[in-house]
C-alpha cells in the first residue's frame, strides 16, 4: 500500500481477530489517525510487516482495543506523528516482539511507540534514532509494563524519558541494553 490519503486508514478494520501479515506500507497519510492501518477491534495481529515514511496524527498502526497479541518481526522507520509515530495503542494487554523502531518522530509522545492501557509486553525489539517530547522508543500510560531483552539506541527527548517512558506501577525490565539515549 503506497502513496494513499485518508482521514484515518489506508487500510480501515472495525472488527475483531484481524491479521496483516508480509505487508508493506509506505508514504500513507491520514488526517487523523492510523496512516497505514486503523483497527477497532480485539485480538488484532500484525506480523512480518513494513512501514515507512508515513504520516498520521496518531500512529502509522492506530490500534483501540484489547489483547493485541502480537506485532512480531516488523518495522516501523521514519514514520512521522504526534503521538506514537509507529505504534500507537489504546488497549491492555499488548505484546510487541522482535520488532524494529528506527528513526520515528512524534512531535509529542512516543516516537516508536505510544501505549495507553496495562500490561504491555515488549520482548527482543530494537528502539534507534527515534525522537519524541516524551519517550523516543516508547511511551507507556498503565500499569504492569514488561521489557526484556530490547535494545534501546541513540534515542532523543526535549523532555523526558529518551529511551522510555513509563507513567504506571509494576514495570518490569530484564536484560536489556541502553545505549546513547537523551
Amino acid at each position: 500500500f503506497y502513496n494513499h490519503d485518508a482521514a484515518n486508514g489506508t487500510v480501515y478494520i472495525k472488527g475483531n481477530d484481524a491479521k496483516i501479515i508480509d505487508s508493506n506500507f509506505k508514504n500513507n497519510t491520514a488526517e487523523e489517525s492510523g496512516s497505514a492501518i486503523y483497527i477497532i477491534g480485539n485480538r488484532t495481529e500484525i506480523d512480518h510487516s513494513t512501514f515507512e515514511e508515513n504520516e498520521a496524527l496518531n500512529g502509522t498502526v492506530f490500534i483501540k482495543g484489547d489483547n493485541t497479541k502480537i506485532i512480531h518481526d516488523s518495522m516501523f522507520k521514519k514514520n512521522d506523528a504526534v503521538n506514537g509515530a509507529g505504534v500507537f495503542i489504546d488497549g491492555k494487554d499488548t505484546i510487541i516482539s522482535g520488532s524494529t523502531f528506527e528513526q520515528n518522530r512524534a512531535t509529542n509522545n512516543g516516537g516508536g511507540v505510544y501505549a495507553d492501557g496495562d500490561d504491555l509486553s515488549i520482548f527482543e525489539s530494537t528502539f534507534k534514532g527515534n525522537n519524541a517530547t516524551n519517550g523516543a522508543g516508547a511511551y507507556v500510560e498503565g500499569h504492569g509494563t514488561e521489557v526484556s531483552r530490547s535494545k534501546f539506541e541513540s534515542n532523543n527527548v526535549t523532555n523526558q524519558g529518551g529511551a522510555l517512558f513509563v507513567d504506571g506501577s509494576d514495570a518490569y525490565f530484564s536484560n536489556n541494553n541502553f545505549t546513547n539515549n537523551e
